[in-house]
């Protein structure tokens, strides 16, 4: 109601015209359809712009109620004031457009403003004027079809100096419509012309057809119209009008572009916490408004074709749009359903087996709601819906269960899940580590299956099968079926370590079966190598009596190299055990004219634990003759007492083979005091040991026996002894008072016996001096290992009868041993249960003995016949020598200085045997399939071996060692087992054991 604000008065006179102009707008809304005008003094008016006269002074509220046509109405108040009366404008009606008109005041207005007045026009030209007339021509009226012509009265003497208005209706030749310049198809829009008095309107739609355009209603206000469109486009809406009173009139157009009716699409009801799009039907941008059902808009989006939107909280929400190039539409209610309550906790196993069917279930009464479950590494078994489902899960190790509450009316909405997480059922175990190296031919080898990195036995399996690999590699003897199992590992016929492999295959529930293995190494007795060195030298000749170093070598290393146990066989019956792999030996050679040779082998008592016996293969020694070197004292003795006497000894070299040479030592001293055959010693010389070292023609040379040459005043000068001692040494050889003819087979030739007598000694001890022999000795005899000359020392201590000093009496007494019998020998079985018996002489002669003979014999032991065989000093006894307990004797003789000696003997006791009667015995049978059977041999004598042979002659031909073996067998049916059974002395006798019955598989509940 023209731009004045609502606090701010209008003032004008009474009696006085006055015309309102309507401001109103329908502010993006629905169309205005309807206006109340309330003048404040009791009178109304429902026109556009109306004009009204107030007859009274005073102050006048006016208001304007304006109504849309969805019925929606606004006020506006504003104050009017109205003063002492005016005066208005005498004029017509109604003009037409371009219409020369006079228009006058009343006679006491323009006496009252005389000269000082003033005409206003708005919507034309003033042609002439007078303080009481004006000439006006309109022809510049607006669209509003409406001229306002106004006399200025603030400079006139009137008692309401307010300017004077009147509003001019002109019938404009061209009119302006007034209305939206869009619309939807199917709506309804008002359109107008100015409100000319008087005046007919004839609307149209240009090219209507039948309303094919539109339509058209026709209102209570001829100049306005409501058009409703048909199609979507641009119509052109024309009027045409005629003044009815002046006969002039005109014709308006109007461009209207229509739109199509458009919707807000998407979903109306949806589930809280969902996120759903809406769009228009015909894809326009257009601003979004989001009001919550309290009508506060939750968030708007901006020329946008697309609405998105996750509704997180539950109720009723508005969704509408706005903007100038779209149809008003109905905003979508959209109902937010809200979400149940997630599950709270699942019946059911989290640890499950596979392939197997296993129920979970949600207690207590979930109303109108419905429970829908989802698995992954899993099916149901039957529906996924309700409070308890089946559910059999696959091989995958993890699976994931989720269960959803839900609503059914009057939407599907869907909880959270509540999330189960389910593991299959796991073999966490494995096989220890214990026992990977075993020994061939070895039992109670324990395996057992732990827990995973853990040393606890693992008992949690359900089924366990023990296999080896190869089969022939070994058998289960106990446990199978069970978490630990005993193994007895077979013989390896091959000289190499030999691999198998321990698998245990564990079931439980419907896991698929776990499979363990460990890879075992099965060490078969070592392989041995003999092999020597001279001076740090390789070299198989070495000299008679000087050290040759052994070496045995392994072809598997030794667990303890260091401290093994290694016994030495010099092929001659003879042997020695030392600690560790070497082993430095003296051989010797007493025939002093050709090289012998020793067959030297090792052998190992169960290596690395193993049981057994590991022999090398012998390697031939030569052994080179050393010269002999026998020293004697020829004149002179070795004690001495200067002044009373000096030294003056005569030594003599006895050595063998021609070109060697001698030279004489003293003290291990470097200065060669002769090389003679004897060596004169005076004073000069000095005290001390001497002895000479031969050398022959092989390059071998012997050290002699030393003799020592001391300072020995028996008897002090100031000593008085009465009477003068007389002390004897009656020493002998063994076999002194033996005849030369007497066979001598129990006398000790290697043994010097001490007899002597010192009347009144205070103590009497003796001596004995020979080839490396010095030493004080306290027995009655001593016994010897070389042949050579001895000197024997009876000394007896007296006390002195004048002082109480001690004088000793050494009395020596020399006694020359020519030879000491001796020999080894060596007992081989032919296989027939008969032996050959072989004799290696290792007798010593000194070298002037002549003529040695040699004389063999055996005898059984309890007979008293002796049986003479060879006369060689090596040899065979006899090749076919049945069993028994025999004596063999060796008999030696020779010329010592032209004269026959007495015979020297030495005899060793022997034992030979076959291989008794034996048997193979079960001593335990098979009651399943997969058990063991347990076999002895029956009349099994100390030292026997045994080789096993299980089902000989297929392809699960095995063996083993031991004395008493198991196996067990990979298939039922009757078996065939054999034994070679070899004693110490290698005879064999080969067993055989045939139907030994394997029962067939047993079975006991699920496997």
């Amino acid at each position: 109601m023209g731009n004045v604000a609502p606090d701010k008065p209008f003032y004008s006179c009474s009696n006085q015209i006055i015309n309102f102009v309507n401001t109103s707008t329908k502010n993006n809304g629905p169309d205005l359809v309807s206006y109340l005008w309330s003048f404040g003094d009791g009178t109304y008016s429902s026109e556009f712009e109306p004009n009204h006269i107030y007859t009274s002074n005073g102050s006048y509220t006016i208001t304007l109620t304006v109504y849309n046509s969805c019925y929606c109405s606004s006020i506006f108040k504003t104050t009017i004031k109205i003063g002492n009366p005016g005066f208005d404008i005498n004029c017509p009606s109604v003009v037409c457009e371009g219409q020369n008109t006079n228009y006058t005041i009343p006679d006491s207005g323009a006496s009252a403003c005389g000269t000082k007045y003033n005409w206003l026009i708005d919507g034309g030209h003033i042609n002439s004027q007078s303080n009481s007339n004006a000439n006006v021509t309109w022809d510049n009226v607006n669209e509003t079809g409406f001229g306002y012509l106004t006399y200025d009265t603030t400079q006139c003497n009137l008692p309401c100096a307010t300017p004077t208005t009147i509003k001019v209706p002109v019938i404009k030749k061209t009119g302006t419509i007034i209305g939206s310049s869009s619309i939807c198809v199917g709506s309804q829009a008002r359109y107008k012309l100015p409100q000319w008095p008087s005046t007919d309107f004839q609307w149209e739609i240009v090219g209507n057809v039948v309303n094919n355009l539109g339509e058209i209603v026709i209102t209570d206000q001829r100049n306005e119209v409501i058009v409703k469109p048909n199609i979507a486009g641009t119509i052109v809406l024309k009027a045409t009008y005629q003044n009815t009173l002046l006969h002039c009139g005109g014709s308006a157009t109007f461009n209207i572009t229509t739109i199509n009716d458009f919707e807000i699409v998407g979903i109306d009801k949806i589930c809280q916490n969902s996120t759903n799009s809406y769009t228009l039907t015909n894809a326009a941008n257009t601003d979004w408004i989001l009001k919550n059902e309290n009508g506060i808009i939750i968030t708007t989006v901006s020329s946008a074709n697309t609405f998105t939107y996750n509704f997180a909280q539950p109720g009723v929400y508005k969704l509408s749009v706005a903007g100038s190039a779209q149809c008003a539409s109905i905003p979508k209610t959209i109902t937010v359903i809200g979400v149940p309550a997630t599950p709270v906790a699942v019946n059911g196993d989290l640890i499950v087996c596979p392939n197997a069917p296993y129920t979970y279930s949600i207690t207590g009464n979930n109303g109108s709601n419905r429970y829908r479950w989802e698995v992954s590494n899993g099916a149901f078994v039957g529906s996924n819906l309700g409070n308890q489902v089946v559910i059999n899960f696959n091989n995958n190790a993890t699976h994931e269960i989720k269960v959803y509450n839900e609503s059914l009316n009057p939407l599907v909405c869907t909880s959270a899940p509540l999330t189960i997480n389910v593991n299959n059922v796991q073999i966490n175990a494995e096989l220890s580590n214990a026992n990977l190296s075993v020994c061939a031919n070895s039992s109670n080898n324990s395996y057992q299956v732990n827990q995973f990195q853990s040393t606890s036995l693992y008992t949690e399996g359900e089924v366990y099968t023990w296999s080896i690999s190869p089969a022939s590699a070994g058998s289960i003897t106990s446990g199978q079926s069970s978490n630990n199992i005993n193994v007895l590992w077979n013989n390896v016929t091959g000289t190499i370590p030999v691999n198998a492999t321990v698998t245990l295959s564990i079931k439980k529930c419907t896991l698929p079966n776990k499979i363990l293995t460990r890879s075992v190494t099965i060490k078969p007795l070592p392989v041995l190598t003999v092999s020597s060195t001279v001076n740090n030298v390789p070299s198989t000749t070495v000299c008679s009596g000087s050290p040759i170093k052994f070496t045995v070598t392994p072809n598997i290393p030794l667990d303890d190299p260091t401290n093994v146990s290694v016994k030495w066989n010099f092929g001659n019956g003879s042997s020695v055990t030392s600690s560790g792999t070497t082993y430095t030996a003296t051989l010797t050679n007493s025939s002093n004219v050709a090289f012998l040779n020793y067959n030297v082998s090792a052998s190992i008592v169960s290596p690395n634990g193993c049981l057994g016996t590991s022999t090398s293969l012998p390697i031939l020694i030569k052994v080179n003759p050393a010269p002999v070197a026998t020293l004697s004292i020829t004149s002179g003795g070795n004690a001495f007492c200067p002044p009373t006497s000096t030294i003056n000894t005569l030594l003599t070299a006895a050595t063998s083979g021609v070109g060697t040479t001698i030279a004489w030592y003293k003290d291990n001293g470097t200065q060669v005091l002769g090389t003679g055959a004897q060596l004169q010693l005076n004073q000069t010389m000095g005290y001390g040991n001497y002895y000479f070292i031969a050398t022959n023609t092989t390059g071998c040379s012997s050290r002699s026996n030393g003799v020592d040459i001391f300072e020995l005043c028996a008897v002090p000068v100031e000593c008085i002894l009465n009477p003068i001692p007389q002390v004897v040494n009656n020493s002998t050889s063994g076999c002194t008072n033996n005849p030369p003819t007497t066979v001598a087979e129990d006398c000790n030739c290697s043994r010097i016996n001490f007899s002597g007598t010192a009347p009144g000694a205070s103590s009497t001890f003796w001596e004995i001096l020979g080839p490396f022999v010095n030493t004080t000795v306290s027995g009655t005899s001593f016994v010897i290992s070389k042949a050579g000359e001895y000197h024997t020392f009876f000394n007896a201590l007296y006390t002195c009868a004048n002082n109480g000093d001690g004088a000793l009496f050494k009395i020596r007494k020399t006694i020359t041993v020519p030879y000491v019998a001796d020999f080894g020998y060596t007992a081989q079985c032919n296989g027939n249960s008969t032996f050959t018996i072989a004799v290696t002489d290792k007798s010593s002669f000194l070298e002037t003995v002549t003529g040695p003979t040699f004389q063999y014999a055996y005898k059984l032991n309890n007979s008293s016949t002796w049986i003479n065989s060879i006369t060689t000093s090596n040899g065979t006894i006899t090749p076919d020598l049945p069993p028994g307990i025999y004596n063999i004797r060796l008999n030696i003789q020779g010329y010592l200085n032209g004269v026959l000696q007495t015979i020297c003997a030495k005899k060793i006791d022997i034992t030979i045997a076959a291989v008794p009667n034996q048997s193979i015995a079960i001593f335990k049978a098979a009651t399943c399939n997969y058990d063991s059977v347990t076999f002895r041999v029956t009349g099994a004598q100390p030292n026997d071996t045994f080789l096993w042979t299980f089902e000989p002659g297929t392809p699960n031909e095995a063996t083993s060692t031991l004395k008493e073996t198991d196996r067990t067998f990979s298939s039922s049916g009757n078996k065939s087992v054999t034994c070679l059974v070899t004693n110490k002395y290698g005879c064999n006798r080969l067993l055989t054991l045939n139907n030994v019955n394997v029962p067939a598989p047993c079975f006991n509940g699920d496997t």
